[in-house]
């Protein structure tokens, strides 16, 4: 049976300290004036089907070269008075999809 060892507190901090940085490391950050400056002007379809913007995608694909492999969070900085959670909610799912199919289309070939 193998014994459960306490770690000291101030090993705690020092953890807590390198998983910030990590997060820090694998984290992007874009400012939005809009929620459609991720998505492509020439689609009319809601977000939850509307294709993604050219200039977003390179964007966040320059951005993520710096960071460290594994995986990477995206983060939207918008002004509060902006902020619609269902939008939020519909935009996060659009991305997620769109990400996974991306990855799985780039392991195929």
């Amino acid at each position: 049976m193998e014994e459960k060892r306490e770690v000291p507190e101030h090993m705690h901090k020092v953890f807590k300290s390198k998983k910030e940085k990590l997060l820090r490391m694998s984290e992007i950050s874009l400012w939005l004036d809009h929620y459609d400056d991720i998505f492509s002007n020439f689609d009319p379809r809601p977000y939850s089907q509307k294709a993604l913007s050219d200039d977003f995608l390179l964007e966040t694909k320059r951005a993520s070269r710096d960071k460290v492999s594994g995986q990477i969070e995206l983060k939207f900085l918008v002004k509060a008075e902006m902020r619609n959670k269902k939008q939020e909610n519909l935009i996060r799912r659009r991305l997620k999809e769109h990400f996974k199919n991306t990855t799985q289309c780039c392991k195929k070939k």
